[in-house]
C-alpha cells in the first residue's frame, strides 16, 4: 500500500515545530521507523508531517548538573548501543536496545520517537520505567516534566498532549544496578515479552526496586505488586521468587495473539524477572 497524500515541512526549531503540530491531522516524523510502516499500512494518515529532523540539538547526551544525564529525545538507537555511559550507569537501557532490529533502523529510529509511540512491546519503554526516567516535554502551554511511571497510561497511548513533543529524556544518577531480559517473536523481533529491574541495596537490603514489564501485557507498565514483595528484603533466591510470583497475583491484562497466549506470557513474564533480578540482585 501507499500512503495517502500529505503535506510535508522540516522545521528549523522546536518552536517552529510545535506551531506546525498544532494544524489539523499533524504528525511529528522523528527516525519514522515507526510512522513510516504505519503510513504504508493505512494506519496512520497525517495531513501534515512535520520532520523534525533539522533540530540538532535535540540529539546527543549531555550530563546533567544535578547528576545524571540527559537523552535528547531524537538521539538513535544506533548512538546509544555504542554509549560507554549508557552501558556502565545504566545497562538496561543499553541492553534494551542493543541488537534491536537492524542497522538501517538503528540509525535512524529515535529514543523520543520510539516513547511517544508507545508501542506495547517496546524495550525502550520498560528501561525508562525501570530506571525512573523523566520524560521532558513542550509544546503550546509551555515545558512540562512527565514521569516514565505517568507516561504510558494504555494501548497505544501516553500522556502527550496536542501538538507536544518529546524533547529529552533524563536519567537519574546512576550507582543502582540495573538489567533487561527478553524472550522475543522470532519473525518480528518484537518482544513476546521483556522485564528491565532496578535494584538499590543497603546494607545487604533491598530499599529500592523498580520492575517494568513490556510485550506481555497492553502496554508497558511497572509491577508494583513485585516491587513491594522486594524493599526491605535480603535478595536471596527464594525472595526473588516470591516476588516473581506476584506477577500471578497482578490484575494485568495479558494478551493473547497468533505469537503467544496470555498464559504463555504470564509465565514468561514471572520467568525473565527472576533472570533479571538474579543479575542484579
Amino acid at each position: 500500500m501507499y500512503p495517502k497524500p500529505f503535506d510535508y515541512v522540516m522545521p528549523a526549531t522546536l518552536d517552529e515545530a510545535i506551531q506546525k503540530l498544532q494544524q489539523d491531522k499533524a504528525m511529528a516524523l522523528a527516525g519514522g521507523s515507526g510512522l513510516v510502516p504505519a503510513m504504508s499500512l493505512g494506519r496512520a494518515a497525517p495531513a501534515l508531517l512535520v520532520d523534525l529532523r533539522q533540530l540538532a540539538d535535540l540529539a546527543g547526551l549531555a550530563p546533567r548538573p544535578e547528576g545524571g544525564w540527559r537523552i535528547g529525545a531524537l538521539t538513535t538507537y544506533a548512538t546509544l548501543a555504542t554509549s560507554q555511559t549508557l552501558q556502565e550507569n545504566y545497562p538496561a537501557l543499553a541492553e534494551a536496545i542493543q541488537g534491536l532490529s537492524d542497522p538501517a533502523v538503528r540509525n535512524r529510529a529515535t529514543l523520543g520517537g520510539a516513547l511517544a509511540e508507545a508501542h506495547p512491546a517496546s524495550d525502550v519503554a520498560a528501561a525508562v520505567l525501570a530506571l525512573k526516567a523523566t520524560l521532558q516535554v513542550r509544546g503550546p502551554a509551555g515545558a512540562r516534566a512527565i514521569p516514565a511511571a505517568e507516561f504510558f497510561t494504555g494501548p497505544g497511548q501516553t500522556a502527550l498532549k496536542a501538538a507536544e513533543i518529546i524533547y529529552a529524556v533524563d536519567l537519574p544518577a546512576a550507582g543502582k544496578a540495573s538489567a533487561y531480559e527478553k524472550f522475543k517473536n522470532p519473525a518480528s523481533g518484537y518482544a513476546l515479552c521483556g522485564v528491565a529491574v532496578c535494584l538499590e541495596k543497603a546494607g545487604g537490603k533491598i530499599v529500592g526496586a523498580q520492575v517494568a514489564l513490556t510485550g506481555a501485557a497492553d502496554y508497558p507498565q511497572r509491577l508494583a505488586d513485585v516491587e513491594a514483595a522486594l524493599v526491605g528484603q535480603v535478595p536471596t533466591a527464594a525472595r526473588v521468587s516470591v516476588a516473581a510470583a506476584q506477577i500471578g497475583a497482578a490484575r494485568l491484562n495479558f494478551v493473547t495473539d497468533l505469537a503467544a497466549s496470555a498464559a504463555y506470557r504470564a509465565h514468561l513474564a514471572e520467568v525473565l524477572v527472576k533472570r533479571a533480578l538474579a543479575r542484579v540482585a
